[in-house]
Formats: structure tokens, sequence, C-alpha cells
């Protein structure tokens, strides 16, 4: 090839004669599918055929551009470079590519690819309508559309996703390749057994028409396709199971015990015929040995069935029972927690919720080990289902009215169809209520709207020491009240042997913050809470909002609104959701001053939680109001109805009327009922007022013996969960019997 001529079918990068695959997007050079695929630097394309086609004298060349006006330069340019064409098409008013080189310590202006570009066009036969389709169209957008846009004739490609490649053991491969008759390296001996597919016949067999048998009616041809029919089954229970109907074992009549067997084979006219033979015939026929079918004579049951494969699998003996026993007398040594209120028909058992099944797996590991055989990860899991427990709470109480009208049959829902629509409509209205109390509470600020509610059981000490989710730990409680409005959130802390969890804990709550809102010049203040009998819905709550209104200065009247039976809408689960986390973050907790400070930190934005360290002073004895004010001996209400707290829905008492209980089983009903817990019975003094007295007056609730040695175990041994002496002291000092 003369100099400035080469093969436009070959690659143009340097020193490649692959065969051209595309051409570079940037410069237009022909390069083979490799060279296209890496995306070199364009410096490197082209690089024998420009040095090729370069002009000797290039300052000529260069400066028959200069002094020309911008009209004259393009006629020049268009005489020099005329239209590129490529195998994917015309790329017209394409501009050029001006390459610069070094010489002599100066850039000058290099040829175009002028000839190359010739030489592609005129080596390229491209057909008028193709070359025309290939035309793309400068006005058309074509970034926005979709592959549906495009018209093309055919149908779509179906994805067909891949399918994963199962990838077989060596020991499965050669048990495949025996069944299947071929030769294959034994496991043991490691030695190359013989194809029994492919074994030598006996042709012949002269003494088996004397005894009746078919023998030599089998030829060559049918006894090598009855040898491969067998083979094909591949599969060794198959073969065994076609050897067994084509084995009949023969009793004799002089002796009680089997000692004959007939052998048969299928005739080659119709296999459903057999026809009987010698046993030389069907072992050799089948390419097997005597062994084989001694265990399949064996292996033959009644009516025909053979016994199954004993080889292999896992035996499931008494040692899968004494192993199941000891997972369980293990996961018994975990204390279960009490479940909250209205959860208390669960069905479940629930643990700690700083457990899981890795950690008690990996205590029970470390308490086996060395004793006694342990079982799985996976057993244990399967014990732990079995046994229905649970690590943490439900998320949601269900409605057993809402599901029953869910889940029933027709005739169920008929039964309940009145009942569920009022249930419905109590749900509706009382979040209606509280929606409207929310609005008003941000524009108004002599209102106030909260809800409150008690947390979960917190159990302390908190450490990510084994031995302590085997001993019983100390109760702490917490109970919030949450303003709508303003976001404040209040956080009373008490433990187990500071208070309990009753209505006249509760009471004493509301009422000291009831307190701290009258300081506030709050005229009005609405509650909503849950309906829980023992807390909230009974007649002490009113005992103490009548004794708070007596002496209210600024507060007119308190409303308290409760939810319909599992259908609690309260935002104070947000914020028990947000103490809850900040605990789990923190490892360690040793006494219930830390927990305060936990939940005063666990929010800081738009402020921290109030917290108040309750104490048992701190709780009156509200109960003994009520039994001395009477409250109890009203039965009949001023419209007549019966009085029932704890069907109550809504209960209000307004300043003024001290003596008097508004109220309503229905958050529906327009109007109030009102209760005068002043008329009392003949003979019975009226009491005009009462002062509260401290529910603890004979001390502070105490432990039980046994949790306070569980305890006091945790802060002794060799390496105590609680090992600071502070800590220490605290629960030595604690009250118990």
């Amino acid at each position: 090839m003369q100099c400035g001529q080469r093969n436009p079918e070959t690659c143009d990068n340097f020193m490649c004669t692959d065969e051209v695959w595309a051409a570079c997007p940037e410069c237009l050079c022909f390069l083979c599918f490799l060279h296209f695929n890496l995306r070199d630097d364009c410096l490197c394309h082209n690089l024998a055929f420009n040095l090729s086609e370069i002009p000797l004298d290039i300052s000529s060349s260069a400066s028959q551009y200069q002094g020309l006006t911008n009209e004259e330069e393009r006629n020049n340019e268009d005489e020099v470079m005329p239209l590129m064409e490529s195998r994917r098409g015309n790329f017209e008013n394409q501009a050029s590519l001006d390459t610069r080189v070094e010489e002599n310590g100066d850039q000058v202006l290099m040829a175009t690819l002028e000839s190359k570009q010739s030489d592609a066009t005129d080596s390229l036969d491209i057909p008028e309508h193709l070359e025309e389709a290939s035309l793309p169209q400068e006005s058309a957008d074509n970034s926005q559309l979709s592959p549906e846009s495009f018209q093309v004739d055919g149908e779509r490609a179906l994805e067909v996703p891949e399918q994963p490649k199962t990838v077989k053991s060596r020991n499965q491969l050669v048990k495949e390749r025996r069944n299947a008759g071929y030769s294959y390296e034994s496991e043991k001996s490691k030695e190359l057994k013989a194809a029994r597919r492919f074994a030598s016949y006996e042709t012949s067999c002269e003494k088996c028409h004397f005894r009746g048998l078919s023998c030599n009616t089998f030829s060559c041809n049918t006894r090598e396709a009855i040898r491969s029919a067998f083979y094909d089954l591949a599969d060794l229970t198959k073969q065994r199971e076609w050897i067994g109907r084509h084995t009949e074992q023969i009793q004799e009549k002089k002796s009680r015990k089997i000692r004959k067997c007939a052998y048969f084979l299928p005739n080659a006219g119709d296999p459903c015929i057999k026809v009987r033979v010698c046993k030389a015939i069907f072992v050799g026929t089948l390419g097997i040995s005597e062994r084989q079918v001694k265990t399949v004579l064996g292996k033959k049951r009644p009516y025909g069935c053979l016994e199954g494969e004993g080889r292999g699998g896992r035996q499931t003996s008494d040692r899968d029972a004494l192993l199941r026993e000891g997972v369980k007398r293990h996961i018994n040594q975990f204390p279960r927690q009490e479940s909250h209120y209205c959860r208390a028909n669960s069905r479940c058992e629930y643990l700690s919720e700083d457990l899981n099944p890795e950690i008690m797996y990996r205590m029970y590991n470390s308490s086996t080990e060395g004793t006694e055989e342990c079982a799985s990860l996976s057993l244990y899991r399967k014990v732990l289902k079995k046994m229905n427990i649970k690590f943490h709470h439900p998320k949601k109480d269900m409605c057993p009215l809402c599901e029953t009208y869910r889940r029933g049959n027709p005739k169920e829902r008929e039964e309940i169809a009145g009942a569920y629509k009022v249930h419905i409509a109590e749900k509706e209205k009382v979040r209606e209520l509280k929606s409207l109390a929310k609005e008003r509470a941000s524009v108004d600020h002599t209102f106030v709207s909260a809800v409150f509610d008690l947390e979960q059981v917190i159990y302390l000490p908190k450490s990510p020491q084994s031995d302590i989710f085997y001993k019983r730990r100390l109760s702490n409680y917490n109970f919030t009240i949450y303003e709508l409005a303003s976001k404040d959130g209040w956080c009373f802390l008490s433990h187990e042997c500071e208070t309990k969890r009753g209505s006249c804990e509760i009471a004493s709550h509301v009422h000291r913050y009831l307190n701290s809102l009258d300081e506030r010049g709050v005229k009005q203040v609405v509650f909503y809470c849950d309906g829980c009998v023992g807390q909230n819905k009974n007649s002490i709550i009113p005992t103490m909002l009548q004794h708070f209104i007596g002496k209210a200065k600024s507060v007119e009247s308190v409303t308290v609104n409760y939810f319909p039976t599992n259908h609690g809408q309260s935002e104070g689960d947000a914020m028990h959701s947000v103490i809850e986390r900040s605990i789990r973050r923190v490892k360690e907790v040793m006494v219930p001053t830390q927990l305060s400070t936990i939940c005063a930190m666990a929010r800081l934005h738009p402020h921290p939680y109030h917290v108040v360290e309750v104490q048992s002073r701190d709780i009156d004895d509200w109960k003994s109001v009520g039994q001395q004010k009477g409250i109890l001996r009203v039965r009949t209400s001023e419209g007549g109805q019966t009085v029932d707290w704890k069907k109550f829905m809504a209960m209000k008492v307004v300043k003024g009327e001290v003596d008097s209980v508004y109220f309503k089983y229905s958050h529906t009903d327009e109007e109030f009922d009102v209760i005068r817990t002043n008329q009392t019975r003949r003979g019975v003094e009226e009491v005009t007022e009462v002062t509260p007295e401290p529910l603890y007056r004979n001390g502070p609730p105490k432990l039980s013996l046994g949790k306070y040695q569980d305890l006091k175990a945790l802060c002794s041994g060799t390496t105590p969960a609680v090992w600071h002496p502070l800590h220490q002291a605290f629960y030595d000092k604690l009250p118990h019997y």
C-alpha cells in the first residue's frame, strides 16, 4: 500500500489490523471491537494513518488560510473536507477534527482526515434508502421518548430471568454416573470402575430350554435395549422398583422357607408381557450383581411394596427430645415480664426487650459447654416459637369487636352490626373532639388540652451482662402527661419501693399537674386518656377533681374524655417511644436516678421533658376521701340514669359546683347528665370538706424476699452486674419482707 493510502476496513489505532467494528464518537476514527470498548484517548487513534498523510510543507498549508474572510474560509473548508460517512450513518455538517502536534517546539495546525473520509466514503456502498434512513433529524428531540415511541417490525424480546446454576458435589456426580451405568471413580479406592451399561452379554443359555425358560428368545439387540432402558432411569430407587417388579419369590411345597426366585424380562413385542428367564440371563442383561437382586428381595414387603432407603438422612431418636428438654429448661430460667393492662389476654409470654434468640443461644451455649451436648441455633429458635415466647409487646392492641366484625361470617356480623356501628361512632367522635380541642389550645392560652398515660414498666438495672436476664429486677413506673398544643411533656417517675401504679397514684400525679396549670392562669382543661378501669375510669378521679376545683384560683372547669376500648389515639405514645429509644442507646442504667436524667434529655427540641421524681409521701389517699364524702352512695343521676362509673365516656367538674359531677355515657350525646354527691341518705351526716391523707402512712411498699435476693445477687460475685458501691448500697437498702 502506498503512503497516504490504507484499507478503511482495518482499525485506525496504532499497530492494529483488526476488522473495523464502529467509529469513535469523538474523532470519527474507525476502531475494532477491542479499542472501541477500551475508550482510549483520541490521541491514540489514527497515528499510523495521520502521520503518513501529513503534508511535508505544513507551513505552506497552514499559511494559505491566513488573510481569508470567514465566508472564503468556509468555502475552502468545504472543498478540503468532504461529507463523511461511516457504517453507522451520515455525519453531515459535523465539525472537523483539528489535530495539533509539536514540531521544533512550535504548535502547528495538522491536516484534517480528508483522505480517510474519502476512502471511507468510496469503500462503503450504502443504498439510498438506507442512507436516508440513517440521517439524523436535527429538529427532533428524542431525549424524552420511550422505547415504545419507535415504530419497528417484529415483537419485543421476552425477558427470561437467568436460572441460578446448581453446583453439584463430586460425590453426587459420581453417584449419578454410577446409577446411569457409566464409568466412575470409586470414592474409597479411587479406582476407575468400568461402565456397566456397555458390559458384555451372555450370548446363549443351553440348558434353560429343558426347564421351560425362554432365555434364547432374547437377541443381543433386545437385551441391549432392556439394559439401556434400565440405566436410563438413573435412579437407584427406581431401578430397585424395576427389579422388584421383574422378580418373584417362590415357596417350595415341601419347605416353609422361600428358597427359589423367578426372574422375568419384558417381551420385545409387548413390554407388558413378562417372559421368565434364568438368573444368569437376568443379571447379565442388566449388568448387575447377584447382591443387588438379594438386596431388593430383602426389601420387599407385602403387596409388592419396597422398603425405603435406610442410608443417609438424619437419625431422629431420643437425642432430639433430650436436647429440646434442655432448651426448655434454659428458657424457663428467664423471668416473664408483665404485659400491659389490655394485653393481659395475649397468649404470648414476653421476655425482656434486651433479649433476642441469638443472645439467649449464646448464653445457653456457654452454660452447656463441656457438660452436655448442645442444641443448634435452629432448634433453639423452634423451641422458642413453640413455647410462644416474644421479646416485645404487641405494637397495637387489637379490638375484639372490630376483629370479629372484620373476620366473622355474615351471621356473626349481622348480630353485632348495631354494637359495631355505635363502637365506630364513639371512636370517630372522640377523635374529632380531640382535634378540635388541639386547634383551640393552639390559639387560646387559657385553654389546655392534654393526654396522659402510663408507660410500660422499665426494669432496672439494665446491663449487657448475661446474668442479669436470669434475675428479677426493680420495676420503674413513668406516668406521662403531654400537652397537644405546646408539646410540653411531664414525666412522673417512681419505682415499686416508692409507689404502686393504682388509681390513687394516677390521681395524685394529675392533681400535681393541675396545680401547676392553676398557677399559670389556665381556665379550662380537657384531658384524653384510655379507659382502664383500675387506673383512670373510676370514682377516685372525680373525687380528686372535685377537691381540686373547690380550691382552684383560675381553673373554671376540668373535663376528662375516655377513648373507646382498644382505640386509643394518644400523642403520648410518641413520648414513650422517644424515652424507650434513649434508654436502649445507653448500655448500662443501674439506678432510678440515672433514669431521670435519660428521660429529661430524651428530647431537646422544642424543649426537654419535665421530670418529677415521685416519692411515697407525694401520693394521697383519694379513695378514703371518696368514702368519707359518700360519692359511691349516689346510685341515680338527676336525669334518672343509673350511675355506673365504669361506663362513663366523659366527665366534667365545674367551679362553683363542688358537689356535682357531669358525665356522659356516649360522646355522641349532646348534653351532660349530672350527679349530686351531696345528696345523702337519712342518718348519714353530710361531710363538707375532707383533707386527703398520705396513702403510704405505714411506710412505702416492700419487695418480696425472692426479688430482693435476686437484686442482691446482681451486686455480688466475682463480676457483679452492679459494681459501683453507691449503686450496691441503693439496692441493699430497699425495703423488703
